[in-house]
């Protein structure tokens, strides 16, 4: 089972993180509105249920998918 990831929206920013860790990103659009620009994140949780390269896998498409909802993105 994968834990459930979170994605809010706070002005012109999703916050994708994952409750219980301090796992969390920061995506913004890119001047041209055609992508998401992941700001540096470089928190590692040693005892999350996921390790950092797939929390940001899924962080990444959890934050593509709300930006399309919003029409954020293309």
């Amino acid at each position: 089972m994968q834990p459930n990831i979170n994605v809010d929206v706070e002005g012109d920013l999703l916050v994708v993180s994952l409750p219980g860790t301090s796992y969390r990103a920061l995506y913004f659009r890119s001047p041209d509105q055609l992508k998401l620009v992941q700001a540096p994140n470089l928190a590692v949780d040693k005892e999350a249920p996921m390790t950092h390269e797939q929390f940001e896998a899924q962080a990444r498409e959890a934050a593509t998918k709300k930006a399309r909802e919003l029409g954020w993105i293309v």
